[in-house]
Order: C-alpha cells, then structure tokens, then sequence
C-alpha cells in the first residue's frame, strides 16, 4: 500500500430491495481503484446511473453487500501511522452491536467531510455555532479560525445561516465542511445552480484545500468538461482523476449493472 492512500475499491452491490440492486462493475482486481491524498476525482455519468449512490457508499452513507473480496476500505492518516478501515467489517460490527454502537461515525464526523446539494445548513443555529458544531463532532474544541471567512459572513455570525443569501450560504456550507480537518471532502453537484463566476470560484475553492492542505475531493458532477477547465487553467500541477459510470449490458428492472472507467486525466 502507498503510504498516500486514502480509499481503494473495486465491484460493488448496492441492494435497495429484494427486487432492485445496481452492480458497479471494475474489472481490474477487487480493490483496483485507488484514490490518494491530494487528489481531485470528479464521478461522471448520465442522470440516473447510480452516481450519488455510489458516492454515498463510499462516504459510509449508503451499505452495499459487501464481502471480504467486495468492499470498500479507507486509509486513516493519525499522527504519522496509517489505519485501514474496511467498510464490510465496519457494517458488520455495527449489524452485531445492534446499531448500539456505530464505528461508521467515527469517519464521518473525523475524517470526512460533505458538502451537500443544498448545504444542510442548521438554520436553528447561528453561522458561528455551524462552524462550531462541525469541530465539536470531530472533538477539536470550539476555537475557530473566523480570519479565514469571507466578510460578509463575518457580519453575520451572530445570525441564521437563512439570512443569507444563496452564495454565501453554500460559502458557509463549504468552511463547515472543511472545519473539521477531514481527508477526503465528498461534494454533491456543488456547482448546480452557479452563474459562471460563481461556478469558477467554487471549483477553486474546492482545489485550493487539495492543493494546500493535501485534502482529497471527490465530487459528483454533471459539468465535467467546465470543471476540468477551470482546474486546468488554475490548478495546472492537481492530480485529476475521473470515475466515469456507463450502463451495460440489457435493461432490467430489478437489476442496472453499471461499468466504471477509472483515468488519471
């Protein structure tokens, strides 16, 4: 293992019911796609290939059938060492404890962070205590760095996040995600909705924390080829990879099967 790994996977099952499962198939080794610390990955497709789910698999969100040759494993970077988390023990400590107690957590509140379609933002707090909500979960106090935060949301700490308007609002949900030091960043469609300047900025956004704090994104898109753009002419030195999701084989109700491409761009 690379000492920069950060996720590594390969096919995976993700089953809604009994009658319906999507199957995302790799064909080069069970865990053959590897993403490191420091990268940009943008997962690509068409409407209702399975995008989301699969990020959301991989964010802990969503449980696939996973197997000891079918799963997902995420490498924790601590204080010089390296921890391995593989989701299907994961799931099955979390399915043998009753839910009572849930190892899953621990990654989502330490080592990753999410930037939503919408922001989720807590409108019953004010800004500052969204800010300070998201490093208590992590146990990192309530000290933070309000220096680095655009003026205008410096003027509205004290008030709710629905006071402001729709770019800051997603500013905030962007500082709120990386407030907590995570790894890896999972953004969902981060840029739907964004008139040009403020799609360029948000991209940017997201490449600065790679390309200064070695945070890995991994960013669901419909705007690939703008987005690339944009890393290409700011960025020019970011490792991109793109995760590319087609469907194959006949159609079926009960089961999509989805080929994933996997490519350094």
């Amino acid at each position: 293992m690379e000492t920069r790994e950060l996720l590594a996977f390969g096919s995976l099952t993700k089953r809604f019911s009994r009658q319906k499962s999507i199957q995302y198939k790799y064909t080069t080794g069970s865990f053959g796609i590897r993403i490191n610390r420091g990268e940009f990955v943008f997962i690509t497709g068409d409407n209702g290939v399975g995008k989301s789910t699969l990020a959301h698999m991989l964010a802990t969100l969503d449980k696939g059938e996973y197997s000891k040759d079918s799963s997902i494993r995420f490498y924790e970077h601590l204080n010089g060492h390296i921890y391995e988390h593989d989701y299907w023990k994961l799931f099955r400590t979390r399915a043998l404890t009753l839910s009572l107690y849930d190892p899953t957590a621990r990654l989502r509140q330490c080592c990753f962070g999410f930037l939503p379609q919408g922001g989720h933002l807590l409108d019953s707090h004010t800004v500052e205590e969204n800010l300070i909500l998201r490093r208590l979960l992590c146990d990192l106090g309530t000290k933070v760095d309000f220096n680095c935060l655009e003026p205008e949301l410096k003027n509205y700490l004290k008030k709710s996040p629905s006071a402001l308007s729709g770019g800051m609002r997603q500013k905030l949900a962007l500082h709120r995600a990386v407030a907590g030091s995570p790894q890896i960043i999972f953004a969902d469609e981060p840029t739907s909705n964004l008139d040009s300047a403020a799609f360029d900025g948000k991209i940017s956004e997201l490449a600065r924390f790679v390309h200064e704090q070695e945070v890995t994104v991994l960013t669901v898109t419909h705007s690939y080829d703008r987005s690339l753009k944009v890393l290409m002419d700011k960025f020019p030195t970011l490792t991109i990879h793109r995760l590319n999701l087609q469907p194959v084989g006949p159609k079926n109700d009960r089961v999509s099967q989805v080929s994933m491409e996997y490519q350094t761009v």
